[in-house]
């Protein structure tokens, strides 16, 4: 191994360079101040040193070692090519043993695959009834479209509520379906469908909701030009419980500042304007705990089951406001009605492994773990995007689904289809600049949407081959063809009848008028959930990821014990009766600490950081206080290390027999690797957490450690260390190699014994290592000198890396709570 590493002659060119041509002054003129002139004294100081280390003196051995690095290089490109050439990586599922499954509750939402009929299974929310029925041509389709979305026929939908109100005491007929499927599921369980209680007593009840909003505006400060300027503009509208409602525009329109500016999540600009909720003027911050805000980026735990995502949100959303009964049901209901049923004990990672409908279900998960806070309004932004037909058919299937639990819908579209658009009740159309344009019902096909622009004088006509909402945007000059715009259509809007109408029905929701919905009871901003089931929760997840995350927990393990053979073999029981091998004996302390520590600190980052985008989405949803995520990570890590540091030290010291002596010795070794490994672990938390993004904190980290290992006292000695004296005090690699080296090595040199021996010859008395090539020098007396080592001070080594681990623990949770990256705005 040693003539075919490439590091090695390396190594030999560098000498024979540096040393060999250099340094010509004869060795015996140094024999008392260099060791290897006092072993090679016939020697120039050069070759001395050369051969003390066991390196090639022959100056033709320089031409060798290229040969042997270039043979290398050819070697690795020609394996690569072959690599590319020969083999096909299949990837490999990650997950580990799946949670016990529970009996499966089949979806009789579930939808087919088939694109040819995109309208072929659509669910029906009339009367409280929540059905699938099979549609075969587009005049039925259109009847149920306008029983469905007549305004008058159904304001408010209250009779499709999950929750009972006024003159609703019983189970709706879906609940009842699905309460039966779980009776036969688990017949051990007594769910008693048809015994008439209230659904109240199985699941938490629903707030009907009617959101109310008038001259809403936005007005944000340019970052480059800190100019104020208006991104809405003056909007209005309503939303009713069971109705679903629309937000389109262009691009530069402000669909999804406006969105935010509804559901409270604006974290930069002014808002103006008005929102009611059931004619209550109510503050932002009650919105996190009677909403749901599904966002564009579905940001997931991976090593999460569905069921167990869903789970996780309920217990810290609903609190103390639902028994455990009832969100074990709410979560089934909600698996159940978004189809989710059958991957509900997948890992979310897996399941691009399982089906092809990856972002499909990731999508509906994204919904679903919103729905399991039990709101009463949900807003959606953009649910179909990076969704192909089927994808966003199967999901607009399930917000119908959820719009026909009684809760209010409120969701931004981008170029939907006639038949997509068609499944709300009411659209909001914004122009360039957030100026609104209309605001009304939609129709079958649009229909309704196409009559109101084609009733304006001068509009383009109408070819029912074009898709409205591309025909409404070329109208707006906000379109494909970019046209100006000759009219003022906000302006428009506002003179028209149904302009009027709405500035009427909008006012009088305002003012109370739609209060028989029940008035919504003002509650406390704080946290859902107690910080005691907060930090449980938060606990556990960081658990299961730590414990599932195969290519991190197993990974550093493998590493663990595969670093451990490599030491402990090529150290196997080392004597140190030689300075050469006292050297390497110590360098096995060296280089051990150094591989464990860059091999957890660089670990740790990637799966942080990638973890954090899902802690950003829970934050925004007020899920925790954010003190728990970090402190759940560094509790989290402890078990982890132990067990690594533990099967290290065995494998690669009792291999190497340094630090076994006594069971006393092997555990006091152990505790300081241990501790010095929770250091950097902490240390490579603390730079993911300070930095914005994963590669920084990688970056940074590869520096520090750098400066730390050449600042540890080994490579350079701590007396030629003046000016950076600060760093070699503050550096956690020289407090472990301080420990564990003294932990190895100490003798007492000063007993009555050893001080009895005679200079210069062995004494077998001394139980103490003596140097058999340096004069019969104690080996403890050595080291202590060429290493400035301090036995007395194993103690306050150990003190000093728990008190930099517990330093930054404490900077980790001051950085996430602080720092404005850890606090991202809504995607």
């Amino acid at each position: 191994m040693l003539y075919a590493n490439p590091l090695h002659w390396a190594i030999v060119i560098y000498g024979l360079i540096q040393l060999g041509e250099n340094y010509k002054e004869p060795c015996s003129d140094y024999t008392q101040l260099l060791q290897y002139c006092h072993v090679y004294p016939r020697m120039t100081v050069g070759n001395a040193f050369l051969k003390f280390y066991g390196l090639k003196t022959e100056r033709h051995l320089v031409w060798v070692g290229y040969a042997i690095i270039i043979a290398w290089i050819l070697v690795f490109k020609l394996l690569s090519y072959l690599a590319l050439e020969k083999f096909q990586h299949i990837e490999v599922n990650p997950s580990l043993p799946r949670q016990k499954k529970r009996a499966h509750v089949y979806s009789n939402l579930d939808e087919d695959n088939e694109a040819s009929d995109i309208f072929s299974e659509q669910l029906i929310v009339n009367a409280g009834k929540l059905n699938v029925a099979s549609h075969k041509n587009d005049k039925r389709m259109q009847n149920d479209h306008e029983v469905l979305h007549d305004e008058e026929a159904s304001h408010p939908v209250r009779t499709g509520q999950l929750a009972p109100g006024p003159g609703i005491p019983k189970l709706t007929p879906f609940a009842v379906s699905f309460l039966r499927r779980q009776q036969e599921a688990s017949p051990q369980e007594n769910f008693h469908p048809d015994n008439g209680k209230s659904i109240s007593s199985y699941i938490p009840a629903i707030k009907p909701i009617t959101l109310s909003f008038r001259n809403i505006g936005l007005i944000v400060k340019d970052r480059k030009s800190k100019k104020e300027q208006s991104l809405l503009r003056g909007v209005s509208g309503y939303a009713r419980p069971g109705t679903m409602v629309a937000l389109v525009g262009s691009s530069s329109s402000g669909a999804t500042p406006l969105l935010r500016c509804l559901a409270g999540r604006v974290s930069h600009g002014t808002v103006e304007g008005e929102i009611f909720v059931n004619g209550a003027k109510l503050s932002t911050n009650i919105f996190s705990r009677i909403s749901g805000y599904a966002e564009s980026l579905d940001a997931h735990q991976p090593y999460l089951t569905v069921r167990e995502s869903l789970a996780f949100s309920a217990s810290l959303r609903l609190g103390a406001t639902a028994s455990r009964r009832q969100k074990i049901f709410l979560v089934d209901l909600i698996l159940e009605l978004m189809g989710l049923s059958e991957v509900s004990n997948l890992l979310v990672g897996d399941l691009s492994y399982s089906t092809g409908r990856t972002y499909e279900l990731s999508k509906k998960l994204t919904i679903a773990v919103e729905l399991a806070a039990n709101p009463s309004i949900l807003f959606l932004d953009n649910p179909t995007s990076n969704l192909d037909s089927v994808g966003a058919r199967n999901v607009m299937y399930a917000i119908k689904a959820v719009a026909g639990t009684g809760r209010t819908v409120i969701s931004t579209i981008r170029h939907p289809s006639a038949r997509m658009l068609s499944a709300f009740n009411k659209v909001l159309i914004l122009n360039n600049g957030g100026e609104q344009v209309y605001f009304g019902p939609v129709g079958w096909n649009s229909s309704k949407l196409v009559a109101y622009f084609v009733s304006i004088p001068k509009v383009p006509k109408y070819d029912e081959k074009q898709n409205p909402i591309t025909y409404v945007l070329d109208i707006l000059g906000a379109g494909i063809r970019k046209r100006r715009s000759v009219q003022n259509y906000g302006e428009i809007y506002l003179e028209s009848q149904l302009g009027k109408k709405n500035e009427a029905e909008i006012n009088k929701l305002c003012a109370g008028g739609d209060a028989g919905d029940g008035v919504v009871v003002s509650e406390d901003s704080g946290y859902a959930a107690s910080y005691c089931t907060q930090a449980a929760m938060v606990f556990l997840r960081t658990q299961r990821f730590l414990y599932r995350n195969v290519h991190y927990t197993f990974g550093r393990l493998a590493g663990a014990i595969a670093l451990g053979l490599l030491l402990g073999s090529v150290y196997i029981q080392i004597h140190w009766s030689s300075s050469i091998s006292m050297t390497s004996r110590s360098l096995f302390i060296y280089i051990q600490v150094l591989l464990i520590g860059v091999m957890n600190a660089n670990n740790v980052i990637p799966q942080l950081g990638s973890d954090r985008l899902a802690y950003f989405r829970e934050k925004r949803a007020s899920m925790y206080a954010p003190i728990f995520y970090p402190i759940s990570w560094a509790v989290s890590e402890i078990p982890y290390l132990i067990l690594i540091t533990l099967v290290f030290v065995a494998i690669g010291n009792g291999m190497a027999g340094i630090g076994t002596d006594t069971p006393g010795h092997f555990f006091e070794y152990w505790f300081g690797l241990f501790l010095f490994t929770l250091t950097v672990t902490y240390f490579g938390i603390f730079l993911t957490i300070a930095t914005p993004a994963p590669m920084l904190a990688a970056f940074a980290m590869s520096i520090c450690l750098s400066i730390w290992i050449t600042g540890s006292g080994v490579v350079v000695p701590k007396l030629r260390i003046h000016f950076y004296a600060w760093l070699y005090w503050s550096n956690p690699f020289q407090y472990a190699i301080n420990a564990l080296t003294s932990i190895s090595f100490y003798c007492n040199t000063k007993s009555p014994v050893c001080l009895a021996c005679p200079a210069g010859k062995p004494c077998p008395a001394c139980p103490c290592k003596q140097l058999t090539d340096v004069g019969y020098t104690f080996v403890w007396d050595r080291l202590k000198h060429l290493r400035s080592l301090n036995h007395q001070r194993i103690s306050l080594d150990f003190v000093a890396l728990g008190g930099m681990s517990t330093v930054l623990a404490l900077l980790c949770v001051i950085c996430f709570v602080f720092f404005k990256h850890n606090s991202k705005p809504s995607s």
